[in-house]
């Protein structure tokens, strides 16, 4: 008898035996059936099959892309652009925090807190303080600044450009909410 295949065989049983123990923990005596046995085994041998056809969420800046498709006849082209540059910040401001921090943190429509807004505004408010302190990092979005701009040195921005920011953002939450 080869002794790798008496091992195998091994390993296979004491699965079984695991997930047979974890069904009948969780089972109520009277509900365990043989039929019940055979699903959970089939379901952690073949979890594909049993995967839910709910859809993936979105993230959020597919969301926001959704946003844009389904409002572009309410703005403007200037408008637009405008919200362009909001994603764009926020593309940023999630790399910025992963690039500092050391996370795989990313934006999320459901779980934004005001911590995260406030943290945003200040973004906003210091990028061009944080672009002197981070060039290293600010490099990977030059060659992706359009040809058009003047340059990918960030600017001071004062408090009604921050305040029509969050005005786009604000509508983007409102619309996220009526969805």
């Amino acid at each position: 008898i080869d002794i790798s295949c008496v091992k195998s065989i091994d390993d296979k049983l004491d699965d079984l035996e695991k997930i047979i123990i974890d069904y009948c923990d969780k089972t109520p005596a009277e509900d365990i059936t043989k039929e019940g046995i055979l699903l959970a085994i089939d379901k952690k041998q073949h979890p594909d099959k049993y995967e839910e056809d709910t859809p993936k969420k979105k993230s959020f800046f597919e969301m926001f892309e959704k946003y844009l498709s389904d409002t572009r006849s309410l703005y403007s082209e200037v408008r637009q652009k405008n919200f362009r540059v909001l994603v764009k910040l926020l593309e940023r401001y999630e790399a910025f925090v992963r690039y500092n921090e050391n996370t795989d943190f990313s934006l999320d429509v459901d779980s934004i807190t005001s911590d995260t807004i406030r943290d945003i505004e200040s973004y906003i408010r210091n990028e061009h303080t944080l672009y002197e302190e981070y060039k290293e990092f600010y490099k990977r979005f030059e060659d992706k600044s359009s040809a058009k701009r003047k340059s990918p040195i960030p600017k001071p921005r004062g408090k009604n450009t921050i305040c029509a920011l969050f005005n786009k953002l604000s509508a983007f939450f409102n619309w996220c909410n009526d969805q």
